[in-house]
């Protein structure tokens, strides 16, 4: 079985003119709009690895005068969500996308139909293969969870032991491996 194409979070530079350049995320799906709109040679590649260059997960303590305990500083590129997958409706997308990039100016028709097609061609859907829980990536998972309530929130009222077995959980997630995240999506009745 040949692997699925998905569409991903990626980071591009558009190119507006000589001194602006203007950094957007988007799905891969997306960037043959862009690149209609803009001008391919106007849309360009952002190396994801260099976002996390100069990354430090913790501030030193001097750095922190009043408050010497802190949040978990995630990683750039986590925080931008690249590399998830694309795992929504594909008529909902295509609508958005007019939503988004609106109207060509001369040929009086949205800039999704004029690059993609109308979407009852069917064009556009092929373009979105539906993924499931393993195909996707283990922070885009630990998302899922997430939205889906757990570990939950602790009540102001909470003893002790409720606070810390919370946070126990969060630690665990932020951790667990591949097997285990796709478990906890199971055992919580995560869906895409």
């Amino acid at each position: 079985m040949a692997a699925k194409n998905f569409s991903t979070r990626i980071q591009l530079l558009i190119k507006r003119d000589m001194t602006e350049l203007t950094p957007v995320v988007i799905w891969a799906h997306e960037r043959p709009l862009l690149e209609a709109i803009h001008d391919a040679g106007n849309v360009l590649d952002v190396d994801a690895s260099k976002l996390d260059e100069g990354y430090k997960p913790k501030i030193g303590a001097n750095m922190l005068p009043h408050n010497k305990v802190q949040d978990t500083i995630f990683r750039p590129s986590e925080t931008l969500g690249l590399g998830f997958i694309f795992a929504g409706d594909p008529a909902s997308e295509y609508q958005r996308l007019i939503d988004v990039y609106g109207m060509h100016p001369e040929v009086k028709m949205p800039w999704v139909e004029n690059v993609f097609g109308r979407f009852q061609e069917g064009r556009f859907e092929r373009l979105l293969p539906k993924p499931v829980l393993k195909d996707l990536p283990d922070s885009q998972l630990r998302t899922l969870v997430a939205a889906f309530g757990y570990p939950g929130d602790v009540q102001k009222d909470a003893t002790l032991e409720e606070k810390r077995a919370q946070a126990a959980q969060v630690r665990d997630l932020r951790v667990m491996p591949n097997e285990g995240l796709l478990k906890l999506c199971a055992d919580i009745g995560v869906e895409l």
